[in-house]
């Protein structure tokens, strides 16, 4: 149960940081060298996969085979 919970406190932690580099992205006006622009591109790409991979982990209940 407290592994749900820390997985949507990533999930939202992950939307909140996607969120802050995007207005920041606005305040600066998207100016950037092809570095910087690569790197925000890759990091948000990280951070959108890493939201899509932990919303769709399912709990699976470990069952003990008996012998």
């Amino acid at each position: 149960m407290k592994r749900t919970y820390f997985r949507y406190l990533a999930i939202v932690g992950n939307m909140v940081f996607i969120l802050w580099i995007f207005i920041n992205g606005i305040y600066e006006g998207f100016i950037g060298n092809i570095i910087q622009v690569i790197s925000y591109i890759g990091v948000v790409g990280v951070l959108v996969m890493n939201t899509v991979i932990l919303s769709e982990i399912r709990t699976r209940k470990v069952t003990k085979r008996q012998v």
